[in-house]
């Protein structure tokens, strides 16, 4: 479930950005800004979340699922892209 939220509020901090850019006015700029506050702060919580269960997962089963490691990776290149 948390996945799917992030998932979403990256999505949606992406196309404020986009917004952003075309509109180039305060109020759109100012709109990213926040999204992508609430974006950020998401995904910190998730991978503080995911390397929690890294260190405590039992022996014998992996302790992140492919799509929870796909949504870390896309998360991570988001932030990435941002930085430019």
């Amino acid at each position: 479930m948390l996945d799917e939220q992030l998932a979403v509020v990256l999505e949606e901090a992406d196309d404020a950005r986009l917004r952003s850019l075309v509109s180039e006015t305060p109020l759109a700029t100012h709109d990213y800004v926040e999204i992508q506050r609430h974006a950020d702060a998401m995904t910190r919580a998730h991978l503080a979340m995911a390397s929690t269960s890294l260190t405590s997962s039992p022996a014998g089963r992996p302790a992140l699922e492919g799509g929870e490691l796909e949504l870390m990776a896309t998360a991570e290149r988001a932030r990435c892209h941002r930085r430019r």
